[in-house]
């Protein structure tokens, strides 16, 4: 009898060991990851630039002046496609681009030098057509700025940059804060009472549902003409009242500077990845922000893009994904990533605990 019983338990044990193992391989074998290398064929590399979602081509694009070329990935095919462009504006001092949903087009801002004023440009993917766009007034060229589109104001907010890239020091740095109306191909200096220190490489992006405009890091202005620190402040723009508000957030990541944020409207979310800790201290960590909580999160990611800063970043409002293409890892030898990655927010995949 005491025989019989130790072989039952001594069976149940081992089917339940079994069981165990089969369904820690099943959960295994589902496990699902938030990142995504893509893997396309075409693999351009892209570093400072833009990355723009065109809503009605459904499709990512990125400009690339030296070359005179637009790239555009196809979410539904994977793939890049490269499209010579000839009337591309010249390079030059190349900086924000966002898009248009209301008249489905790109507007960029750029310069030819560091002197005068943004040039202002409209691109329709469609027919591959650029416009110089005149005006009578308009910020002061310079590189490194914010450039996002208020949808619910149906215009573009301007913030900070500096005046010019200068490896020997003497940058100037702006905090000025400008709207461009599309509809009337005009830009204003709306001058609010306070705003943050002036400012360059940092993230900013247009909250929908806070109708806010978010901003964090960046490296700000020490008064020495360098390229100055980057800190971990994070601040809020309100068109409607033409005022920046320092956030008093309850967690913080670390400072960071040449990072590109995006803002998850399905979500309610604002995204980044990676960056630069000062000196080309390049970052591979995910960072969520929730406006309502006024907190940053970080996720915890298996697997993820390696550490890299100025890479492009975009939402695209169809699919609710996250789009991100290369980015610097090295200034000598001068080295950049060709990868694309989706990140998918999914709280059951596995950067959250």
């Amino acid at each position: 009898m005491i025989t019989i019983k130790k072989t039952t338990a001594f069976l149940s044990l081992f089917f339940c060991l079994i069981l165990s193992q089969t369904l820690s391989f099943a959960i295994a074998d589902t496990q699902t990851y938030c990142w995504e290398n893509m893997d396309p064929i075409l693999k351009p590399g892209t570093n400072n630039h833009d990355l723009i979602f065109d809503v009605e081509s459904e499709a990512a694009i990125f400009f690339l002046p030296d070359e005179d070329t637009v790239y555009s990935y196809s979410f539904a095919d994977n793939n890049w496609t490269a499209t010579l462009s000839p009337d591309m504006p010249e390079s030059g001092l190349w900086t924000g681009s966002e898009y248009d949903p209301i008249n489905d087009l790109v507007i960029a801002t750029c310069g030819s030098d560091a002197i005068g004023d943004l040039e202002t440009w409209s691109y329709y993917l469609n027919t591959n057509t650029w416009t110089n766009l005149t005006y009578t007034i308009a910020p002061p060229i310079r590189v490194g700025h914010g450039f996002v589109y208020d949808s619910t104001a149906g215009k573009f907010i301007l913030y900070g940059g500096i005046k010019e890239f200068n490896w020997e020091g003497g940058n100037e740095f702006y905090h000025d804060t400008w709207t461009y109306d599309p509809g009337t191909n005009t830009w204003t200096n709306v001058t609010p009472s306070a705003n943050p220190v002036g400012r360059w490489a940092f993230g900013m992006v247009y909250d929908s549902n806070a109708d806010k405009t978010i901003l964090f890091g960046g490296g700000h202005d020490l008064g020495d003409g360098s390229f100055g620190v980057a800190d971990n402040e994070t601040w809020a723009f309100d068109l409607s009242t033409t005022t920046w508000t320092q956030l008093d957030t309850v967690t913080s990541p670390p400072t960071r500077s040449h990072h590109r944020m995006v803002y998850d409207s399905y979500n309610n979310k604002t995204m980044f990845f990676g960056g630069d800790q000062d000196d080309f201290n390049a970052q591979s960590d995910t960072w969520i922000f929730d406006y309502e909580s006024k907190t940053w999160t970080e996720l915890n990611c298996t697997v993820h893009p390696s550490k890299r800063w100025s890479s492009g970043i975009v939402y695209n409002s169809i699919t609710h994904e996250i789009i991100l293409c290369g980015g610097m890892i090295s200034v000598s030898p001068r080295t950049f990533e060709r990868d694309t990655w989706i990140f998918t927010y999914d709280e059951t995949c596995d950067c959250f605990p």
